[in-house]
């Protein structure tokens, strides 16, 4: 059985972009069943257009920009949660989110999560 990391993501910074998506793509190339719940903040992660706050860095040699992570993210099946809560109190629709999101609440997370290996929250 693969082992499991839990990422709950609430925040539209470079940090608390960058960060949870490097997390999840390692653990995909560590076989990790990786899962990452958006929530508040976090949902402008995995909009169509994200607006992050700060200055995004420029790509170099062997990093790759924000979009490209997240979609390598995608690619290796890490499994995207939109929260269905925040998304409905924020006015957010499906429409506005990337293809390959999921939609849950906080009680189908939570099953995952609490067999998860790894929690973290950023």
């Amino acid at each position: 059985m693969p082992r499991k990391l839990a990422i709950v993501a609430s925040r539209a910074t470079i940090d608390g972009a960058y960060s949870p998506f490097v997390l999840a793509s390692t653990s995909a190339t560590m076989d990790f069943d990786c899962r990452l719940f958006f929530t508040f903040g976090g949902l402008e992660l995995i909009k169509r257009e994200p607006r992050l706050e700060g200055e995004m860095p420029t790509a170099g040699e062997g990093v790759m920009s924000f979009t490209e992570l997240r979609s390598a993210c995608v690619e290796a099946g890490v499994g995207l949660i939109a929260c269905r809560m925040s998304m409905e109190l924020l006015g957010i629709g499906e429409d506005a989110l990337i293809d390959g999101v999921d939609y849950a609440g906080a009680a189908a997370w939570l099953e995952f999560a609490a067999d998860a290996d790894i929690a973290l929250y950023i």
